[in-house]
């Protein structure tokens, strides 16, 4: 299902398409009214005016209402800033952040990673489904990790690390994933996030981007908004906390061309574009 099927079965589609068109009715009636004032007989035998008017109107509507990608070049930075709408893993050539729990768990039998979620996706896609050699990836990032464990679980004695962690897997055409914790495990297996953790988080991850330093543009999901999902983040705010964060910190050093925060197609209402597109250009200004 396209971008588009999605949008036309949400009311905000309907909405703003009923506004547009009763709006373009309103003011092509404005001078139609005044041509009636002046010649009441103006339309006698006319109705096709009327019917292009409709049409007018309706080919109006639909245009306005129709998906547009937010999108944002920043010049104080010299990078942009894009949502998308498609497959995060889309994206060969770009750097791509998964999201993940502090004790950077792979395991999907157990419930602990969705298996339709980034990471469970990166698991299939990337490493065939062994949750063994995403595991030892992973370990190996960590061990090369500055950051020391606080802790551990009684589930394969796993590690837990500070939310906030950065896990680069690197590849060998220069990819590099970037395994991000921003939220914890309670002992049901449940995760839990703070918008304060996900700010944190978020400062790491383009600390990391920024010692990879081979200037590629960077893919980032929605956060917090899976089975880590943080009540107080929805998505609305999850795209602008990422912008915001991302911006200042290519303020203060210029690590990547483009960010495209990538939204799959169900989620796409959740956005109200037109509004996302007003606060980046608010950014620039």
């Amino acid at each position: 299902m396209t971008i588009y099927e999605y949008q036309v079965k949400h009311w905000r589609f309907w909405k703003e398409f009923l506004l547009n068109y009763f709006a373009a009715i309103g003011l092509m009636s404005i001078p139609a009214v005044v041509w009636v004032v002046i010649d009441p007989d103006a339309f006698e035998g006319r109705w096709w005016i009327i019917a292009v008017m409709g049409m007018l109107a309706l080919s109006w509507s639909v245009y306005t209402a129709r998906y547009q990608v937010p999108v944002q070049d920043f010049r104080c930075c010299n990078t942009i800033i894009r949502l998308e709408v498609g497959d995060l893993f889309d994206h060969s050539s770009a750097h791509t952040v998964i999201g993940m729990a502090s004790t950077f768990d792979v395991e999907i039998n157990g419930g602990i990673v969705d298996r339709k979620g980034t990471q469970g996706q990166l698991l299939k896609r990337h490493y065939g489904g062994s949750t063994d050699a995403m595991d030892y990836a992973i370990d190996r990032a960590l061990t090369a990790s500055p950051v020391t464990p606080v802790g551990s679980v009684n589930r394969g004695d796993k590690k837990v690390y500070p939310v906030g962690t950065v896990a680069p897997i690197s590849l060998p055409d220069g990819k590099t994933y970037f395994c991000l914790a921003y939220s914890d495990l309670d002992e049901n297996n449940v995760a839990h996030g703070t918008i304060r953790g996900v700010i944190t988080s978020l400062n790491s991850l383009w600390n990391e981007c920024a010692r990879a330093d081979n200037r590629r543009p960077i893919c980032i999901p929605l956060i917090g908004q899976g089975m880590d999902s943080i009540p107080d983040l929805g998505a609305e705010l999850s795209v602008r906390l990422i912008s915001l964060s991302y911006l200042l910190s290519s303020q203060r050093r210029r690590f990547s061309p483009e960010l495209r925060i990538i939204v799959p197609p169900h989620a796409a209402d959740l956005i109200d574009m037109p509004q996302f597109q007003a606060f980046l250009s608010s950014l620039e200004n």
